[in-house]
């Protein structure tokens, strides 16, 4: 084998190489629940604290209803986010529409996750980034290669490659449906049994 052929066989072994130099991409969003303020107790247990600070127990309060309801929460494509789960609201609408002294037992469970385009875009960006870096080693290679018609092939294909590379991580920009979170709020209006201590 020539010493010619011989670099030509290693810029293409060298050619998958690139594919691993591409980077990475990392996207974080997270949903909190804060302490809730609302007007009237409620609890994560069987028993609450009432305005007076008493503790009423499952056996000193009926039960008016059981209640559950679902929240969404979204966040942007490749963000950080940190978004406030808000069910203050709709508790104390129930508690109000009721006349419910409590809501107990009250429970927020995730049900569903929807990573939008999180995945697609990403997708997309690494395929511009392995595309420009092939680009870049064909580029390199054309500089180095020795007949005028090496030079040419390396430098049309590492064009062709590029192109491909910049509309693949526009794209990217195409895919921007955010994540979303489904979560089901479910606890029980409950009501203090007339002298009840």
């Amino acid at each position: 084998m020539s010493q010619r052929s011989s670099r030509w066989t290693v810029h293409l072994a060298a050619l998958p190489v690139s594919l691993l130099v591409t980077g990475c991409y990392a996207t974080q969003n997270r949903v909190t629940l804060a302490p809730l303020e609302t007007k009237r107790p409620v609890s994560a247990s069987s028993a609450y604290v009432d305005a007076d600070g008493r503790v009423v127990s499952k056996d000193q309060y009926t039960l008016i209803r059981p209640f559950t309801f679902e929240r969404a929460v979204t966040g942007e494509r490749h963000s950080e986010t940190v978004t406030a789960l808000d069910v203050e609201r709709e508790i104390d609408q129930l508690l109000g529409e009721t006349h419910a002294d409590a809501a107990t037992q009250v429970t927020v469970t995730a049900v569903d996750y929807d990573s939008g385009s999180h995945t697609s875009a990403a997708n997309w960006k690494w395929a511009g980034w392995l595309f420009e870096a092939n680009a870049a080693v064909l580029f390199a290679y054309g500089v180095t290669a020795d007949t005028h018609d090496q030079r040419v092939v390396c430098y049309g294909a590492g064009g062709v490659v590029a192109g491909i590379g910049v509309l693949s991580y526009l794209v990217s920009f195409l895919q921007d449906d955010p994540s979303t979170w489904r979560f089901r709020v479910e606890g029980q209006l409950v009501e203090k049994r007339a002298g009840s201590n």
